[in-house]
């Protein structure tokens, strides 16, 4: 018994390694480039490894100092359904073409390293990818038009590179039988120029972003109100077109950006009627000072509609925090707005308030006006990245709060 118990307590006995040979060789040949993983250990001990199977399924290397290149063996781990390297600084070279191989992966990410050359066109062979991410690396060139033949692709996120070029008109054709309406096209922070293709406005994207390139004309095929575009970004462009007769989406829309372009003309007043403004504030609208509203209402209350989707027929209470008991409203923010004007004075009005927010509103100016003392209530005043001046008022010290004014 002592003899037996000895051998259940054994090295010879606890070693039995679970990793495949094959796996093990191809990631044994990554110390070439990534000193990273010890020979003697189990792969499956560091990887997550199939049950049955017990090959390499998950390849996850995150937030490493690790200096080199992406070995070509990783084109050797043939079971692999998810590739996730990011949060590498000193990850260089270009991302080798045995990639192509991985024939069952459906999550493909290299984000956040130093990663350069081009976008591989051979990345059209990843028939099973859903998610592909090259965002936060040095990549430049073209954007493969290859990558709209994905089958099953819902998201694409080509964001902070240096691309160049203009957004292929295949991208017009993504349309995937897993995305349900959930397809994002993330290309912002890059260099392309151009138009967007008119076929695009044929995909309805549950994202679009390209903000932040040098792309020009007519981007009105994004908008639709049959569309359900979540979050659409344009901003610091130099699209140029007719906003007035536009559609605004009409379901889900939480994220509008147009602004730092060339557009002109009215904006409908339909778009307080986007279902996602109106029931889950603060959802955030950036629209440009060459636009104007198309009602007959002054800028600044047709622009307090477009922040917080209130109209005097509705209850304030599901815009604003107000107290349960006495259904006074306790709680006014207002945040990433471009209302232009000065603070009112029946702010002072709202005489139950316990929290005034202001933030984020650069065309808010004017001073802080003596009828704030009114609030007697207050615990929190927060005037923030505005344009608000003059002196920091003494009556504040009258109001038994906590203050960020500035």
């Amino acid at each position: 018994m002592f003899l037996l118990l000895l051998f259940l307590l054994s090295p010879i006995a606890s070693s039995a390694e679970l990793c495949h040979p094959d796996d093990k060789a191809a990631i044994l040949k990554f110390k070439k480039n990534l000193p990273m993983w010890n020979s003697d250990g189990d792969c499956c001990d560091i990887f997550d490894c199939d049950q049955t199977t017990h090959r390499v399924i998950r390849f996850v290397l995150t937030h490493s100092n690790l200096a080199g290149t992406i070995p070509d063996s990783i084109g050797d781990l043939t079971y692999l359904n998810t590739v996730l390297i990011t949060k590498m600084p000193f990850l260089v070279g270009e991302i080798p073409q045995s990639v192509a191989k991985l024939k069952y992966v459906d999550s493909f990410e290299i984000s956040w390293t130093n990663v350069s050359d081009i976008v591989p066109p051979f990345l059209s062979e990843l028939k099973n990818v859903w998610i592909l991410n090259l965002s936060y690396n040095n990549l430049s060139g073209l954007i493969p038009s290859s990558l709209a033949t994905l089958p099953h692709l819902i998201r694409l996120d080509l964001s902070r590179n240096r691309l160049t070029g203009s957004i292929p008109e295949s991208f017009g054709h993504l349309v995937s039988p897993n995305s349900q309406g959930s397809l994002s096209l993330i290309l912002s922070y890059n260099m392309l120029s151009g138009e967007i293709p008119k076929s695009v406005g044929n995909t309805n994207f549950n994202r679009f972003d390209v903000s932040r390139n040098n792309l020009s004309g007519d981007a009105s095929m994004l908008f639709g109100a049959l569309k359900n575009t979540w979050v659409l970004d344009i901003s610091r462009n130099n699209f140029e077109f007719d906003l007035s007769p536009v559609s605004f989406m009409t379901h889900g829309l939480v994220y509008l950006d147009l602004s730092h372009n060339k557009i002109y003309g009215k904006i409908s007043s339909q778009i307080v009627e986007a279902i996602d403004l109106q029931w889950h504030p603060p959802s955030v609208v950036i629209l440009t000072t060459k636009l104007q509203f198309s009602n007959s209402k002054t800028a600044s209350q047709t622009g307090f509609q477009v922040v917080s989707a209130w109209t005097p027929n509705r209850d304030c209470c599901t815009i604003f925090d107000c107290d349960e008991t006495t259904n006074r409203v306790i709680d006014f923010s207002i945040t990433y707005s471009n209302l232009v004007g000065t603070i009112p004075d029946a702010i002072s009005d709202l005489t139950y308030l316990k929290t005034l927010l202001l933030h984020k509103m650069p065309f808010l100016v004017g001073e802080i006006l003596q009828s704030s003392t009114k609030l007697r209530y207050l615990t929190s005043i927060d005037i923030s990245w505005t344009n608000v001046s003059g002196y920091v008022p003494p009556f504040l010290a009258e109001l038994k709060i906590e203050c960020d004014v500035h």
